[in-house]
């Protein structure tokens, strides 16, 4: 009796499909992160933009001057960082503080730890009852230390006309 074994190993084509599929599957992986990243920082920009409109409407609507402003407890102007959150109210007498007169029209605490949100120079919007602001401003929303990744830039001009655009940049 004689009895020949035989070693079988793996073929080229076989590694070649092993890799491909390997390829594949990371390409996918790699490519639902970059859209769940997309999606967050939109979420946040659109949140932000509603805010503004919100604000702009209600003080054209009421006829005073409406601020937003960045908040760490919802209750007052108290951070120039945007990213503990932020309020939307009337401001009738420009202080920048709730007196009892004058109504919060929305508060927004901090939704996702992971990003963060740029203010060009100030921590507040001002609304004049004209619809217009006092100082045109900018935030950007974006994932802090990135480079070369997904940016809302939420831009309030001085018309008080409000833009969100998405481009590519730096988060530093």
């Amino acid at each position: 009796m004689n009895s020949k074994k035989t070693c079988k190993g793996i073929t080229l084509i076989e590694l070649q499909i092993v890799i491909g599929i390997i390829a594949i599957t990371g390409a996918i992986f790699f490519s639902i992160n970059v859209i769940v990243d997309k999606f967050q920082i939109d979420a946040v920009g659109n949140q932000i933009y509603t805010h503004f409109a919100l604000a702009r409407s209600e003080a054209f609507k009421r006829g005073v001057n409406v601020s937003v402003c960045g908040s760490d407890n919802g209750t007052a102007c108290n951070t120039n960082n945007w990213n503990t959150g932020w309020l939307v109210f009337t401001n009738l007498n420009n202080d920048y503080m709730i007196d009892t007169n004058e109504d919060v029209l929305a508060v927004k605490q901090r939704i996702n730890t992971e990003l963060t949100l740029i203010s060009d120079n100030n921590n507040r919007i001002d609304f004049q009852a004209n619809g217009q602001v006092l100082a045109p401003r900018t935030i950007r929303v974006c994932r802090p230390g990135t480079t070369n990744a997904w940016i809302n830039i939420i831009a309030v001009d001085q018309s008080g006309r409000i833009t969100k655009t998405t481009d590519f940049g730096n988060c530093l």
